[in-house]
């Protein structure tokens, strides 16, 4: 018996061990400190951190001089040279009271350090400021470190005038002297980065106008790469600058990395290295999947709320971003995360909406302006060039709630419960059962333009789901035919997020009408 005890003791130790290692913590990191934390876990989706050792999580948080907190470092512990204690499974703070300006948590549940549990206070245990204080020191150093390096392997660079090879990246000096410094400040790291020499290109995903996207490795991490030609060389620039801007990360924003460029059979490919998304584009996702009514909601309101986060303008801790215009917004430019929530993407003809803008857009021609983005997506005024220029921002704002309206129409179409009783239609884009899958200018233009038409709204969803006026207002009212008529982005994350309130809040089977 006491041999029997053992045994079960043995297993059950092994089994807390497996548990442990399958700790699962919010990730974030300044690319400085990307190849340090990544050794901790496997990044998913560049959003969450899959623990290899350690059972446990911690968080750094910066204070800004309006007293506000904002997180630094985030992840799975990485030091094993220090194991950790960590009794809470909440992220109680503390401040490192040498430095003055960190405050650090350790705590052992399921992403338990994405956000304070309580407010931090200036009382720190001993051993907690000691693993703060390593912390602290690790992201003071570390980037200083990594620009030093940077220099002499850029100086180096500059002496040897030969390429380094197929996945040998990226001379920042190449042609681009006058241009944006080819690794932007996020507002959190040197401007100086590292290179891309630890980028690998696996696999071709996908082909479009501007490009190649491929499948790759940044430091052992999955990352997308999009490589564009250089005939895209305008829209790459656009895109790297737009995510490069302060203040640009968002939950609902493709999370971007780095950029850069390469030779490939002599000729030169720009590179963006963004997260990686193994859902692919929302198009894709629909095409292959279908979804149930809180999983609707959730790409419809993530989706709204990235929409939003990119039309208002942003003051914060003396930085700035302006509004933008994404301009070419369809199914097909926007990634689903793994927790089936959206990410914007593809920013190459986005527009930043400014006073500067205005004047600029006003000595423009204005077909310059309205032969944008992709045929299927594009609103009334756009296809019939009455697109109002003397409030520009206002009306591309519009242009974008138009797709907006098309795109949440192919989301409701891939709802189980809106179809119940039936099978649910196999996936179809805006306009395809009305006009088929190839559209000229003339055709899509007399359609939306001439006959007002419209995707089709099943009357079936108004059998199934008593919120049915919601769904059918949100529609309409994102694709009318006038422009000033239409919601506003954070209107329709609104209405969303009441819908979604009332999912949760009754259970989702209780939108279907017994």
């Amino acid at each position: 018996m006491p041999a029997l005890v053992l045994q079960f003791l043995l297993y059950l130790t092994t089994l807390l061990q497996q548990v442990k290692m399958e700790r699962i913590c919010w990730f974030q990191s300044s690319r400085n400190n990307w190849k340090v934390l990544a050794e901790a876990g496997t990044i998913e989706d560049g959003e969450t951190q899959r623990c290899h050792e350690s059972n446990c999580c911690f968080g750094v948080w910066n204070q800004s001089k309006s007293g506000e907190l904002y997180a630094m470092l985030q992840g799975c512990w990485f030091d094993f040279r220090q194991k950790l204690d960590c009794p809470s499974s909440n992220c109680i703070p503390g401040v490192d009271e040498r430095f003055g300006i960190h405050y650090s948590c350790y705590c052992s549940s399921d992403l338990c350090n994405r956000n304070f549990t309580v407010y931090p206070t200036l009382d720190l245990p001993n051993e907690q400021s000691r693993h703060a204080e390593v912390i602290t020191v690790l992201v003071v150093m570390v980037p200083l470190v990594v620009v030093m390096a940077s220099c002499c392997i850029a100086i180096k660079k500059r002496c040897t005038s030969k390429c380094l090879g197929q996945h040998a990246i990226l001379n920042p000096d190449l042609e681009m002297k006058e241009r944006v410094p080819m690794f932007q400040n996020m507002g959190e790291t040197s401007a100086l980065d590292h290179n891309l020499d630890s980028l690998e290109l696996i696999e071709v995903i996908e082909r479009g106008m501007f490009g190649e996207v491929w499948k790759g490795t940044l430091y052992g991490v999955s990352v997308a790469v999009k490589a564009v030609p250089a005939s895209g060389i305008e829209h790459f620039i656009n895109e790297r600058d737009l995510y490069s801007m302060a203040l640009m990360k968002h939950d609902n924003i493709a999370k971007f990395h780095a950029a850069g460029e390469r030779l490939e059979n002599n000729r030169k490919e720009s590179l963006l290295v963004l997260s990686f998304y193994p859902y692919g584009s929302l198009a894709k996702h629909l095409a292959n999947h279908t979804n149930d009514w809180e999983t609707t909601l959730n790409l419809c309101l993530t989706l709204s709320r990235g929409l939003t986060f990119l039309h208002t303008e942003m003051w914060k801790d003396g930085q700035y971003k302006p509004a933008i215009a994404h301009r070419d917004l369809g199914s097909h430019n926007i990634l689903v995360k793994t927790d089936r929530t959206c990410a914007i993407a593809d920013f190459g003809l986005a527009m930043t909406l400014s006073k500067e803008t205005q004047y600029s857009v006003l000595k423009v021609d204005s077909l310059t302006i309205c032969k944008v983005g992709c045929l299927r997506y594009r609103s009334p005024e756009l296809l019939d060039e009455s697109l109002q220029l003397k409030d520009v921002s206002t009306a591309l704002k519009q242009v974008d709630v138009y797709a907006l309206g098309l795109i949440l129409w192919e989301i409701f179409m891939r709802c189980t419960p809106l179809f119940k009783g039936i099978h649910v239609p196999a996936f179809k884009l805006p306009f395809e059962e009305e006009l088929g899958r190839c559209l000229t200018t003339d055709k899509i233009r007399f359609a939306v333009c001439e006959k007002m038409v419209r995707p089709q709204i099943p009357q079936i969803w108004k059998e199934n789901t008593k919120d049915y006026e919601s769904i059918l207002e949100i529609l309409e009212d994102s694709w009318d035919q006038d422009p000033e008529a239409r919601l506003m982005a954070p209107s329709t994350e609104w209405r969303f997020q009441r819908l979604l309130g009332t999912c949760q809040l009754y259970g989702s089977t209780s939108t279907a009408q017994q």
